[in-house]
């Protein structure tokens, strides 16, 4: 039942996810050329109802967080954020964003998280080519909020959901449920509390599980020497990413925008490219921009927020040569 449970929301999580404009190259984008920060206020909205929904589930049924690894911030994270930013924009969109367009038919996607894959033994290259002391950053941290604080942080996060609760439902109408359940794009205030709400929970139980660690995560066990009992993933994380793939899929069928993409174009290696270097990146924070959203921020990791406004950076700069060359 419990698998029930979270392979559902990851199901609800890619069906919403497919019907908003939340990707990190798109909130760079509006940034850089409509003056508008909306989609990354967005992201910002589901870190806290992320955290939330953490709290809500330790108050009140007693279950401890599974905690995620928390790095300490170094140069290596902030040069991964940057290089991941870069892939991004080549990739046309990040990590979730890839996953969407692969869930609505675009095979072109199969090359990217190639890319990502292969990311794997690129840095085993750069390691023994160029310079061993480039390692995955293994270094963790203990850092924790103090009790006192964390609690008076809490309140002030459950009062902000319960606000933004009565905001979303204080016009709502039953008889207008369907409707919206299909509408063609979801507000950004209503999909960021549903994916929010859905990973909070996932995270509280599972821990780390977005598609990019377990890709990653995949490919380092199926190349490595130790045991297999010490590196066998876990097969809920595959079905989770699986499932939230699915849930993009069906929300695509229904909005009629399922259509597969299968001839090859030269595009195809700029995917690869965009997609090898969101990979390495991160292996280099570590976490890629999903999991520094979904987990690491929520967390309280000390390397994530850092990380991710390079990566914010590495997409802006990216962005603007490409608008220049464009011209």
């Amino acid at each position: 039942m419990i698998w029930v449970a979270l392979l559902t929301l990851a199901f609800i999580l890619g069906f919403v996810a497919n019907r908003t404009t939340l990707c990190a190259v798109k909130a760079v984008d509006e940034i850089l050329f409509k003056r508008q920060a909306k989609v990354l206020a967005s992201f910002g909205r589901i870190i806290i109802w992320a955290f939330g929904m953490t709290i809500i589930l330790e108050w009140s049924l007693g279950n401890v967080p599974t905690e995620a690894p928390k790095y300490t911030l170094n140069l290596q994270s902030l040069l991964g954020g940057f290089i991941l930013g870069t892939g991004a924009v080549l990739n046309g969109g990040c990590a979730l964003h890839t996953l969407i367009r692969l869930g609505r038919g675009d095979l072109g996607m199969l090359i990217s998280l190639t890319g990502i894959s292969v990311s794997v033994f690129v840095l085993k290259g750069i390691q023994l080519l160029v310079s061993p002391s480039i390692i995955v950053t293994s270094t963790t941290s203990s850092f924790t909020i103090d009790a006192p604080y964390k609690f008076v942080l809490s309140i002030l996060v459950l009062i902000w959901m319960a606000s933004e609760l009565f905001r979303l439902f204080r016009h709502f109408k039953p008889s207008e449920l369907r409707t919206r359940l299909l509408a063609e794009c979801y507000q950004l205030s209503t999909a960021s509390a549903i994916l929010g709400v859905c990973n909070g929970i996932l995270f509280a139980v599972v821990g780390n599980w977005s598609y990019t660690y377990t890709l990653l995560t995949s490919v380092k066990v199926f190349t490595s020497e130790q045991s297999s009992q010490e590196n066998t993933v876990h097969l809920l994380l595959w079905a989770l990413a699986f499932t939230l793939l699915a849930g993009i899929a069906v929300s695509s069928f229904f909005k009629g925008k399922l259509s597969i993409f299968y001839k090859p174009q030269t595009k195809w290696l700029r995917y690869f490219i965009g997609g090898m270097l969101m990979g390495l990146g991160a292996l280099l924070i570590p976490g890629g921009n999903d999991v520094l959203l979904l987990s690491a921020i929520p967390g309280g990791s000390p390397h994530a927020i850092p990380a991710y406004l390079c990566m914010l950076i590495g997409i802006g700069i990216s962005l603007k040569l490409k608008a220049s060359f464009s011209k």
